[in-house]
C-alpha cells in the first residue's frame, strides 16, 4: 500500500525525525495511505540532521520567509518615514532601527518554523515519502514488502528530491532511487539540493547582519572604513563559498564516474542482491534489455543511466553558475534591503528634501542591486573561482586571494560610480543611470535564463539515451522490442 506523510512531519522540531534511521511503530502511524506522492525524499542517514533540515527548510520555506520578512521591513519603513519609530544617527547619516535589528532574524525564524506555525487544515502541504515513516521498520515482513515495491512507489511520485552530500552516489539505496526514478520520469523531475550550500548562505547572511549593526559604532568620518570592511568581507566570503561550490560540483561529477550498484556501500549486504534483481526486472520491463542479457549486463546498463544523466541533473538543479538564482536573489535581499529601507525613510523624515526624482532613483537602485548587481557579482566570482579545482592548499589559497582582490576592486569602482563619489548625482544624469540599471537587468537575464527553452525547435526534450543505445535489438521499423521508455535529458551545459 502506497503511503505518504505531510511535509510538517519531516520538518517538525527542526527535522528531529531525520536524526537517525531508528524507528518505531509510532513513526509508521505518522503516514497515511495515498494514491499519489508529490515528493520522494532521497537522502543518506549518514548525513547530519542539521544539514538536511537546513537544506529542506531552504527548499520549501524560502519564498514565504522572504515575502514575510520583506513585508515586515516595508511596514517598519513606512512607520519610520512618519516618525512613529525611533531614528538614530549612524556613520552614514540617519537610519531606523527595528528593520536592521529584526528583518534578518525574522527571515530565519520563518524559514525554520513556517511549517510548524501554519495550520495544516488551511494550507495544503505536499505528500512526502520518507522511508523511516512510510515503510514499516519494526515488522520485518512489512518492511520487505515496502522495500520490494520501491519501484512502484517511485513510479507514482511526481518529484525526486535529493539531499545531496558527498556520499550520495556512493550509497546503494540512494543510487538505486535516483537511477530508478530517472528511468521512469523526465530528468527535470529530479531536484538536487546540495547540503553544503544553504548552510554557507545562512552563515554569509549572519555575518552581514553583524557588520550592518556596526554602523552604530562608527562615526561619519570613519564610515569609509566600515564600508571597506563590509565590501572586503563580502568579497572574501563569496570567494570562499563559490570556490567550495566549484569543488563540490567537480566532486559530484567525479563521483558519477565511480558510481555503481555493484560497489556502492550498504549496511546490509543482502540488500545488494535485492537491488540488482529489482534493477534487472525494471530494465527488462521497460525494454532496455535483450532476451539473452544476464544480470551482470543489466547492472552495467543500469549504471550507465545515472552516469549519462547526472551532469544534466546537476546543471538543471544548481543553475548555469553553480548557485540557483532564487538563492542569489534571497541573499541580495537580505544584504541590501534592511539598510536601504531603513536609511532612506529616516533621511526623508529628518531632512524633508526628498522629491519624486530622488525616490524614483532610490527604488530603481534598490531593485537593480537585488535583482542584477548581486547575481552578476556571483557570476563574476564564480568564473574566477572555477578554474583548476584539483589544486593543492597553496594554490587554493592563491585563487581565493586573487578572486577577493579582483572582486573587491570592481566593487569599489562600481560603488564610487553608483553613489556619485566620482560623478555627482543630478537630474541630467538620471537618464544615464536609468540606462545603466536597464543594462544590468538585461545582462542578468542573459546570464541566468535558459534561453533554449524559448525556441520552438528546441523546446522538446529529446531522448538521448534510448533502449537502442543500451544494446536493445530493434525491429524493421527501428523500434526497440518491448515497451520503451526514453530517458529525456535537458539541453544544459556545465
Amino acid at each position: 500500500m502506497l503511503r505518504g506523510c505531510k511535509l510538517k512531519v519531516v520538518l517538525h522540531r527542526c527535522g528531529r525525525i531525520l536524526r537517525d534511521s531508528s524507528s518505531s511503530a509510532a513513526n509508521y502511524e505518522l503516514s497515511q495511505p495515498v494514491d499519489h506522492l508529490d515528493i520522494f525524499l532521497s537522502h543518506n542517514w549518514s548525513t547530519p540532521r542539521v544539514a538536511k533540515f537546513v537544506t529542506l527548510a531552504m527548499h520549501f520555506n524560502l519564498a514565504w520567509s522572504l515575502i514575510i520578512s520583506m513585508l515586515a521591513q516595508c511596514v517598519f519603513s513606512v512607520l519610520t518615514s512618519r516618525g512613529m519609530l525611533p531614528i538614530y544617527g549612524c556613520s552614514y547619516g540617519f537610519t531606523g532601527v527595528l528593520g536592521l535589528l529584526l528583518t534578518r532574524p525574522l527571515f530565519f525564524f520563518i524559514l525554520f518554523f513556517w511549517h510548524d506555525i501554519t495550520p495544516q487544515d488551511r494550507i495544503s502541504q505536499p505528500r512526502v515519502f520518507l522511508d523511516k515513516v512510510c515503510i514499516h521498520q519494526t515488522d520485518e515482513v512489512k518492511k520487505r514488502q515496502g522495500i520490494g515495491m520501491l519501484g512502484e512507489i517511485l513510479e507514482k511520485t511526481s518529484t525526486l528530491l535529493c539531499c545531496y552530500s558527498d556520499r550520495y552516489l556512493r550509497q546503494l539505496w540512494t543510487l538505486y532511487e535516483l537511477t530508478n526514478f530517472a528511468i521512469q520520469h523526465p530528468v527535470d523531475s529530479i531536484k538536487l539540493v546540495p547540503t553544503f550550500m544553504p548552510v554557507a548562505i545562512f552563515g554569509f547572511i549572519g555575518c552581514i547582519h553583524v557588520v550592518d549593526l556596526t554602523a552604530f559604532l562608527f562615526t561619519k568620518e570613519t564610515e569609509i572604513i566600515r564600508l571597506i570592511m563590509l565590501v572586503f568581507l563580502v568579497c572574501l566570503s563569496s570567494s570562499i563559498l563559490l570556490r567550495h561550490s566549484a569543488r563540490q560540483r567537480a566532486l559530484v561529477l567525479q563521483a558519477v564516474g565511480d558510481s555503481s550498484i555493484g560497489t556502492a556501500h550498504c549496511s546490509n549486504e543482502a540488500d545488494r542482491a535485492l537491488v540488482k534483481d529489482n534493477a534487472t526486472k525494471l530494465l527488462r520491463q521497460r525494454g532496455f534489455l535483450k532476451a539473452t542479457d544476464n544480470e551482470e549486463q543489466a547492472v552495467h546498463k543500469f549504471n550507465l543511466i545515472v552516469r549519462d544523466h547526472m551532469p544534466a541533473i546537476v546543471s538543471a538543479s544548481l543553475g548555469r553558475h553553480g548557485i540557483p538564482y532564487q538563492y542569489v536573489f534571497c541573499t541580495g535581499c537580505m544584504f541590501f534591503m534592511p539598510s536601504y529601507l531603513e536609511g532612506a525613510p529616516a533621511k526623508c523624515y529628518v531632512k524633508k528634501d526628498c522629491d519624486w526624482l530622488w525616490w524614483l532613483n532610490f527604488i530603481l537602485m534598490s531593485a537593480t542591486h537585488v535583482a542584477a548587481v548581486a547575481p552578476l557579482f556571483i557570476v563574476a566570482v564564480t568564473k574566477m573561482t572555477s578554474i583548476r579545482v584539483d589544486t593543492g592548499p597553496w594554490q587554493e589559497a592563491g585563487i581565493i586571494i586573487v578572486s577577493t582582490i579582483l572582486s573587491f576592486t570592481v566593487c569599489c569602482v562600481c560603488a564610487c560610480l553608483d553613489y556619485g563619489l566620482l560623478v555627482p548625482y543630478g537630474p541630467r544624469l538620471f537618464a544615464l543611470k536609468y540606462f545603466a540599471y536597464t543594462l544590468l537587468l538585461a545582462m542578468t537575464a542573459v546570464c541566468y535564463l535558459d534561453w533554449s527553452c524559448l525556441k520552438s525547435d528546441v523546446v522538446q526534450r529529446q531522448p538521448e539515451v534510448q533502449p537502442s543505445t543500451l544494446g536493445v535489438t530493434s525491429d524493421a521499423s527501428g523500434q526497440a522490442a518491448g515497451t520503451q521508455v526514453a530517458l529525456p535529458t535537458l539541453r544544459v551545459s556545465l
